[in-house]
């Protein structure tokens, strides 16, 4: 349960430090837009866990039993993941303007959209780690995860206090 405790908060400092980041060096208004794209972001974080949630026990009887079964399910959920999370990714791109205007309104126009458009292209690659994740899991070499987490924290924040950002 630990390793498991510590890839949450791992996985909340990669997903939110850069907000610290962006008050401290570009202030709110800076801040605001990033969050106002970051509301749709968060609107796609729906999708994997009940993929997942349904697979897991799957996932937790073919890696005690049989073993050698465990990779076709892996990789077919990996594979309707990417589907939807590509189809994501379009859809964004295209309509960020729109989304934006939903949930912010026209004062977060045209900024936002443009961030959320940046953002949103991590979506293929965290639908796929949420399946490898909950099978790393299933195997349990859960330890695994915490290092990645750990890796992909470093480099995030790392990226976040090096890339300067100015409002304007």
């Amino acid at each position: 349960a630990l390793p498991l405790l510590l890839n949450s908060i791992l996985l909340t400092v990669f997903f939110r430090f850069d907000a610290i980041i962006l008050r401290a060096n570009s202030g709110d208004t800076v801040l605001g837009l990033y969050d106002a794209a970051y509301k749709v972001i968060s609107l796609t974080q729906i999708i994997p866990p009940y993929v997942v949630g349904a697979l897991f026990p799957l996932l937790a009887h073919r890696a005690v039993s049989q073993r050698d079964t465990l990779n076709p399910p892996i990789l077919r959920a990996i594979g309707v993941l990417q589907w939807v999370a590509w189809l994501g990714v379009v859809n964004v791109v295209i309509l960020a303007d729109e989304l934006i205007w939903v949930l912010g309104g026209t004062a977060y126009l045209p900024d936002a959209a443009h961030i959320l458009r940046i953002l949103i292209w991590y979506l293929p690659l965290s639908y796929a780690t949420g399946v490898v994740q909950y099978a790393l899991i299933a195997v349990k070499r859960q330890q695994a995860i915490t290092w990645a987490f750990g890796l992909g924290t470093v480099v995030n924040m790392t990226g976040n206090l090096a890339t300067p950002c100015r409002a304007g």
